[in-house]
């Protein structure tokens, strides 16, 4: 019975879009609305589905389905029997012995000979491959297939070559195949590349050129000076709070002074039990260097020889420091924190013009208003106007964005299954991967994204069911919990938390990025010259700590130093992920005040331009 259900309403939500009363999005949102109270969707194999995971599956398994079989019943009509598989740019175990086969719709598989399609009298050799039906049976229009027939005209139509997506596209990235069933552990998938679909002039209308200019000339004198005076490169940046001291010294010196560093940095804190077992043993070690530098070298012990010899130059780092000596940013990050706050407020300013005058947000603001909710369905009808009115203020945030630079680009990725993802300790990724990254993408910038072309990100689902990015390995780790309620302009509040994880990977690629975290980080939290001390972040425990500040949500003060950090600017953070989310999501979950908006529309607008 609930089979029969989800049946009909897929049908139903289907034919909107084929009759053209819809778009599959909007189709998906009324299936979801209908589909709320039903059982959670269980497949043959067992598995659970999330609902929008399963209906944003099955409209597009559907809609495309109901396109191939109208396509042939024409075809067939107008006499054509032989078709050809179309390629797609991305490589599907289960699609590609197909592409560019002949196929029949009322033959047989093999060599027949047929008439030329324009040349009377004329007789030719076509393969058969095998008839639609063998084909669909072997996996061909699988569900989320993105595969297509055309008319095979004997004598006339060329096998089609398969293109694989092109690397470094000008503006942003589209879809892959996605897979509606996991493949089993034993199977090595291929690498795939994802693109996202502004590449392509498709989706939304945020790259029409014919719409009128969103970006001020204030914004674009700003923007084009700060680029000017940003460093360009990951040393660029180190030499503004790290100077070598090249003068010689022997290894033993190095660690001495070290240890006297570490001890006296030790001695300032609470006095614990264990705080004072780690001061005795450093001051034992101490005591062993400082004994073994005063000794000849003729009397010094074969292994401990690596002693005296030329040791690396030392590090000075030029941070500041408060009254209790807490790291402060250098002079510099602060001046380049300026140019970018200035940029994002006037590119703010910007976009919150652009939204007032825009006829759709004001339509779905004033009904937001005026909307009443006693009921579940009016509280559903809600978050959907809600959803709907975030969507179209993020299409006109990456409209404004597009206009200062190219967004959007292609990064390689690899499925972790079977030993490869038990050793990266993760689990087998969602099957909606694809989806949730090709909303993530557009909302970076393509030279960002193209610093990664020679990186392959690895994909799987999180053991714990909280999705991070583990920079070591290059692994980023989905989110396997149950979708919560979301009002946002991602489909999915799981496709906003992937964007999340996406901007800790630019903390690894994209030169400036952490230092202005740091930066910003430090100057909300710095109160007459002396930094907050952190506090626990939610009910995580002393684990997760972070700067207090005054933020809506606490955890985009996040700070990952343990103790005593000599470099806190080369830490990850969790300000400029918290506000992609902010930003592009747009939902009802406040984050911060408008400041976290302009320092992520800043970023996006000037960092690592050219470099």
């Amino acid at each position: 019975m609930v089979d029969d259900i989800y049946r009909k309403v897929i049908a139903d939500a289907a034919s909107q879009v084929l009759t053209g009363a819809g778009t599959r999005k909007e189709a998906a949102r009324a299936a979801l609305k209908r589909l709320f109270p039903v059982a959670p969707f269980r497949d043959k194999s067992g598995r659970h589905w999330r609902m929008s995971t399963y209906v944003q599956m099955a409209m597009r398994t559907a809609t495309a389905r109901a396109a191939v079989d109208g396509h042939l019943t024409v075809m067939q009509d107008a006499g054509i029997d032989l078709v050809i598989v179309s390629t797609t740019p991305w490589n599907c175990s289960k699609c590609d012995p197909w592409e560019g086969k002949i196929l029949t719709q009322s033959g047989a598989a093999g060599t027949v000979t047929v008439e030329h399609a324009i040349e009377d009298g004329v007789q030719v050799e076509v393969e058969v491959a095998a008839t639609v039906a063998e084909a669909r049976l072997s996996g061909l229009f699988h569900p989320n297939c993105r595969h297509s027939t055309a008319a095979f005209l004997p004598g006339i139509t060329k096998t089609p070559t398969k293109v694989m997506a092109p690397s470094p596209p000008k503006k942003t990235i589209e879809p892959k195949p996605d897979k509606a069933t996991p493949e089993k552990d034993e199977v090595k998938q291929p690498e795939a590349s994802i693109r996202s679909e502004a590449a392509t002039g498709r989706g939304s209308d945020r790259t029409d050129q014919a719409q009128p200019s969103l970006l001020s000339h204030e914004s674009r004198r700003l923007v084009d000076e700060v680029r000017q005076t940003l460093p360009h490169g990951r040393q660029a940046w180190l030499d503004q709070r790290l100077s070598l001291d090249r003068s010689p010294r022997r290894q033993v010196d190095a660690l001495i002074e070290e240890y006297e560093t570490d001890i006296a940095e030790l001695r300032s804190k609470r006095q614990t039990k264990t705080i004072k077992q780690r001061l005795a043993e450093w001051e034992q070690s101490l005591a062993r260097y400082r004994r073994l530098a005063t000794l000849p070298s003729d009397q010094v012990e074969a292994s401990d020889a690596w002693l005296f010899q030329q040791a690396p130059p030392k590090k000075d780092y030029r941070y500041k420091k408060d009254p209790n000596g807490a790291l402060l940013p250098p002079d510099a990050y602060e001046q380049y924190l300026d140019g970018v706050l200035a940029t994002g407020r006037s590119l703010h300013d910007d976009l919150r013009r652009a939204l007032d005058a825009d006829a759709e947000v004001r339509r779905l603001r004033q009904e937001i208003q005026r909307a009443l909710v006693f009921s579940e369905e009016e509280r559903i009808t809600l978050r959907e106007k809600r959803a709907e009115l975030a969507s179209r203020e993020a299409d006109i945030v990456r409209r404004l964005l597009a206009e200062i630079r190219p967004m959007g680009g292609q990064i390689k990725v690899e499925e972790l299954h079977g030993q490869a993802a038990k050793d990266a300790g993760v689990k087998v990724v969602r099957p909606d991967w694809r989806d949730l990254l090709d909303e993530a993408l557009p909302n970076f910038p393509a030279d960002w994204l193209a610093t990664m072309k020679d990186k392959t990100l690895r994909l799987g689902n999180a053991r714990s069911g909280r999705a991070y990015y583990n920079d070591y390995n290059d692994v980023m780790a989905l989110d396997d919990a149950i979708e919560p309620a979301y009002d946002g302009s991602f489909g999915s509040h799981s496709a906003g938390v992937l964007t999340h994880e996406m901007g800790h990977r630019m903390e690894n690629h994209v030169p400036g990025l952490r230092e202005l975290e740091f930066t910003y980080i430090r100057r909300r939290s710095t109160t007459d010259g002396t930094l907050e001390q952190p506090q626990a972040i939610y009910d995580y425990g002393a684990k997760e700590m972070g700067y207090p500040d005054r933020w809506a949500n606490p955890y985009a003060g996040r700070t990952y130093e343990r103790g005593f950090h000599p470099d806190p600017a080369s830490e990850s953070w969790e300000v400029f992920q918290m506000g992609l989310e902010s930003l592009f999501g747009r939902s009802g979950r406040v984050i911060d005040r408008e400041d976290l908006d302009e320092f992520v529309l800043g970023i996006l607008a000037t960092l690592h331009h050219g470099a």
